[in-house]
């Protein structure tokens, strides 16, 4: 326990989850559908460390992935729907994205996503004894092990040169439940690859 007045500061340094999966195309017309597999690996840390960088846990997910063009109109669209099996106290998780771009000019583009994940509400189901009190992670009170949560994410972008661009992104959350909320701004420089 820390006395009124006083912070206390906790560091991690080194990797967190390992993330790696793979994706398969089903159907190239009218529209493009694959199906993606994925699995989140805790190999990197113990789960002790004053802030653990995941929930020391692996997580498989499978998901259905669609997307269109809308030529002539300079944008596109995509929907993707899939389930997150979490092997340890949280709760499974349905998750979905819906997407939308498109390019007001030949150099400006714009993005926008509907991020979300609905709990499967079976985390009483699951072994619970690395909880803490609130029932959620001694670590985070505010990260429940059922929670629902929508990120709406904004993006514009600018291309500097054919492989170079810049984006700002602004990330709000317009609803959730048993979790904490907070709106981001993000930029980035990106550069795209092709042979």
């Amino acid at each position: 326990m820390s006395a009124p007045g006083l912070s206390v500061s906790y560091t991690y340094n080194g990797l967190g989850d390992l993330e790696t999966g793979f994706k398969y195309g089903l159907v190239r017309e009218p529209l493009v559908v694959s199906v993606q597999g994925l699995t989140k690996l805790a190999w990197f840390y113990d789960g002790g460390e004053d802030v653990p960088p995941g929930n020391n846990q692996n997580d498989y997910e499978l998901k259905l992935l669609a997307g269109k063009s809308l030529w002539p109109f300079p944008g596109y669209c995509g929907l993707e729907l899939g389930y997150r099996w979490r092997f340890g106290a949280p709760s499974d998780e349905y998750r979905y994205l819906l997407e939308f771009g498109f390019n007001p000019s030949e150099k400006i583009f714009m993005r926008f996503k509907l991020d979300g994940i609905k709990s499967a509400n079976n985390a009483k189901d699951r072994s619970a004894a690395a909880t803490g009190p609130s029932g959620g992670y001694p670590t985070n009170p505010s990260l429940g092990l059922e929670y629902d949560l929508g990120k709406l994410e904004c993006t514009i972008g600018y291309q500097v040169s054919r492989p170079w661009s810049v984006e700002l992104t602004y990330t709000a959350n317009p609803y959730g439940k048993n979790i904490s909320a907070g709106n981001q701004l993000s930029a980035a420089l990106v550069y795209y690859y092709s042979r």
